[in-house]
């Protein structure tokens, strides 16, 4: 069979430009439009000219030009569009293959329709131009085709691993037919072909995977967020039913307080009347409505659950945190002290305490921590020497500058409290437990997130029974 010329560097060169390009559209530029498109350019021309250049180079020296061909598309891909390393490595695997199976497949036409015609005969134009406009026509029309996650697709280290090596296997194993001393003929090109188009299906359902996990990652957090307004549902349902039948039942007090001669007697009962009312008062004022809406729903639940909950907060400090972010920290803070206090027997020993407070130095903020939760139980007397410095509230110049980490997550040990029940789950993403400090008899599941500047402490403390001889009044 007569030897076949192998693919001009300058196919390849457009093939490899085409293929990378087919997979910007769903990535996010990092720089302007006619930046994007004059770095777009100009790496089209180096890597054509690289190629072009180092066409006839030694055989020991083709796979390392391959390399820093590939190189030049990873580059631009990381440094031209905001994605990162293991997302450019992942996008320009899936591109150097595809371009591999456009470039082999056309290249493989040629030589079956018109093998010693030149690469730049009109026709071989036209035959290039039909076959990669129906490559990467058909390739971009599934790409486009398929539903997309609306966020951006995370790659993780496993996938880009993954398809590196898929694309190496390919290209080596597609190649071998062109090792020093072997003839080149259509069954090379074919054999090339083939497992290249291999290599872009193997790709291809690893990238329908990815995608769908991502898509389906996105339906069970919609499911989630579904979830939590149906519950907020059902308790606004059950708050309206409890303030009608809270305002049957005072309907029916007052009537027989009018018909009760005795002052004394009425006084009574007026006060009884108000301290139920005020037993029922879960509506929060903090000064953000996200936070409002959380305290709101936890103070109702705790009334359901006989457990006495405190509140001292300025939800103005939190607005530099998101609606997620908010709820995440909040809510599952209080989840866990209000499972803490569920497990305490006795209902009058229920107690959760949320506080949110400026602080300007964090060892402070530790400080007030322990001195709240210790102040729950009877006080011990001060070991005599001096003690250590306070250090000074300092007020932030600006509140409207924050850091942009969380914060950090301050767990206290609560040994008396079993494991189940001291759970301080938060977010883990710029968060480090503290240093162990030693805690009194009367806590129980205790925590804190530090932000740069402001506390926030939710603790559920079970509260020891008074003296004798102490007044309600004075707990």
């Amino acid at each position: 069979m007569t030897a076949l010329p192998d693919i001009p560097r300058l196919y390849t060169a457009l093939a490899e430009c085409l293929a990378v390009l087919l997979f910007t559209p769903g990535l996010v530029a990092r720089f302007s439009r006619r930046a994007t498109v004059a770095i777009t350019m100009v790496w089209a021309v180096v890597l054509s000219a690289f190629l072009g250049l180092t066409g006839n180079v030694p055989g020991p020296f083709w796979i390392p030009c391959m390399v820093a061909a590939i190189g030049l598309s990873y580059l631009y891909l990381w440094g031209t569009w905001s994605i990162t390393l293991l997302e450019a490595g992942y996008h320009c695997a899936r591109a150097f293959i595809v371009a591999e199976f456009a470039a082999s497949i056309e290249w493989q036409f040629h030589c079956y329709l018109w093998p010693s015609r030149s690469p730049v005969h009109p026709l071989s134009l036209v035959l290039l131009g039909v076959v990669y406009g129906v490559v990467f026509g058909v390739l971009s029309g599934l790409q486009h085709k398929l539903p997309q996650p609306t966020e951006h697709l995370q790659i993780s280290g496993s996938a880009a691993l993954t398809a590196v090596m898929l694309a190496l296997t390919a290209f080596a194993v597609s190649n071998l037919g062109f090792l020093p001393g072997s003839e080149i003929n259509m069954s090379v090109f074919s054999i090339r072909t083939l497992v290249d188009f291999s290599g872009v299906l193997v790709l291809a359902v690893q990238h329908e995977q990815l995608r769908e996990n991502a898509l389906h990652n996105e339906l069970a957090a919609m499911d989630k967020v579904l979830h939590r307004q149906y519950e907020q549902y059902k308790r606004s349902k059950e708050g309206v039913k409890l303030i009608n039948r809270r305002y049957h039942e005072l309907k029916l007090q007052l009537a027989i307080i009018r018909q009760e001669q005795d002052q004394a007697k009425q006084n009574a009962a007026l006060e009884a009347i108000e301290q139920n009312i005020r037993q029922y008062e879960a509506e929060n004022k903090t000064g953000n409505p996200v936070l409002d809406t959380i305290l709101t729903a936890k103070t109702m639940e705790c009334q359901q659950e006989n457990i006495n909950i405190t509140c001292v907060a300025d939800g103005r400090m939190l607005g530099f945190l998101t609606i997620r972010e908010l709820c995440t920290i909040v809510g599952v803070a209080l989840d866990n002290a209000i499972a803490a206090a569920r497990a305490q027997p006795d209902p009058e020993k229920r107690l959760v305490k949320v506080a949110v407070y400026a602080q300007g130095l964090c060892d402070a903020a530790v400080r007030a921590l322990h001195r709240d939760t210790a102040g729950a139980g009877p006080r011990r007397p001060a070991a005599p020497g001096p003690g250590p410095e306070k250090p000074p509230h300092r007020r932030p110049a600006a509140w409207g500058q924050h850091d942009p980490p969380l914060g950090e997550q301050l767990v206290h040990p609560a040994d008396p409290v079993p494991p189940a029940q001291k759970q301080m789950i938060g977010p883990k993403k710029h968060l480090r437990p503290s240093h162990p400090r030693p805690q009194g008899p009367a806590e129980g599941a205790a925590g804190a997130f530090i932000f740069s500047r402001l506390a926030l402490s939710v603790t559920a403390i079970a509260v020891p029974p008074l003296p004798k001889g102490e007044a309600l009044a004075k707990r």
